[in-house]
């Protein structure tokens, strides 16, 4: 069983189970097991039955994923603003027909 099996298991034994909500202790549960914040992300999703956006706000909001959350947006900042100095052309050059 994978950690990611693991952890839908775990929060449907605790009543998750299309409760569209799960409590604070029980996300932060997820991450002491060694969950990364994607694999928490697609527990609770699968578990709670509420879509992708939901999850990933109701993860990157909580006490136990919030400050990795802001750091992962910052550098996704950085990130787009690096690539938009590029040059709008393709750096690879033009494509090569078959």
């Amino acid at each position: 069983m994978s950690v990611y099996e693991d952890a839908v298991g775990f929060l449907r034994m605790r009543g998750v189970s299309a409760s569209k909500t799960v409590p604070e202790p029980l996300i932060a549960d997820l991450k002491e097991r060694g969950l990364t914040i994607s694999e928490c992300i697609k527990a609770v999703r699968e578990s709670a039955g509420i879509s992708l956006g939901e999850a990933k706000l109701l993860i990157s909001e909580s006490l136990a994923w919030r400050d990795a959350a802001r750091s992962g947006k910052a550098l996704h900042q950085e990130a787009e603003s690096v690539l938009d100095s590029f040059p709008s052309e393709d750096p690879r050059g033009p494509r090569r027909s078959g």
